[in-house]
């Protein structure tokens, strides 16, 4: 049986393949990325490349993600991803603010900000991220009508921005 720790191996192997050369090609921000607690210890997202950032670092900011430039925002997808993947059965709030930008199943709710962000994922990224939600869908993580919304978002993205 194909159990859970190795569709989670396989999905973190694909996202380190998928999203590998992502901060060679992204724009950063750097004024728009700095984020500060009010004791001046905030951390600077926009100087770290994904792989650096970690649980501790997401869990200071839970929120932040809505504060990101469309850039910032798809580079630091696979950040979020890879660490809600590596505690697939804990909820990890960043991704849940993370999927709450998807949860949005019609064209109709699409403000700019949403399409802004949408736009700048490839097919192969959104078809690894439904992928992802698919994984979720099965085990009782997060809500199921978010993660359902969320892989109905990617079909929609694909089919109305991906022509």
């Amino acid at each position: 049986m194909y159990g859970l720790s190795a569709v989670k191996r396989d999905l973190l192997s694909e996202l380190s393949a998928i999203f590998d050369g992502i901060e060679k090609y992204t724009e950063i921000d750097e004024e728009s990325s700095k984020f500060d607690s009010g004791d001046g210890t905030g951390l600077e997202f926009s100087k770290l490349p994904w792989r650096k950032l970690k649980k501790e670092n997401w869990e200071c900011y839970p929120e932040v993600i809505f504060r990101f430039q469309p850039h910032e925002f798809h580079r630091l997808t696979p950040s979020v991803v890879s660490i809600a993947l590596d505690i697939a059965t804990e909820w990890f709030w960043p991704f849940d603010s993370f999927m709450s930008i998807f949860d949005s199943p019609s064209t109709s709710y699409w403000d700019q900000y949403r399409i802004d962000r949408f736009s700048l994922f490839s097919t192969e990224e959104l078809d690894f991220l439904y992928r992802v939600l698919e994984f979720f869908s099965g085990l009782e993580t997060y809500d199921l009508d978010r993660v359902s919304n969320s892989m109905i978002t990617i079909l929609l993205i694909e089919e109305n921005l991906k022509l």
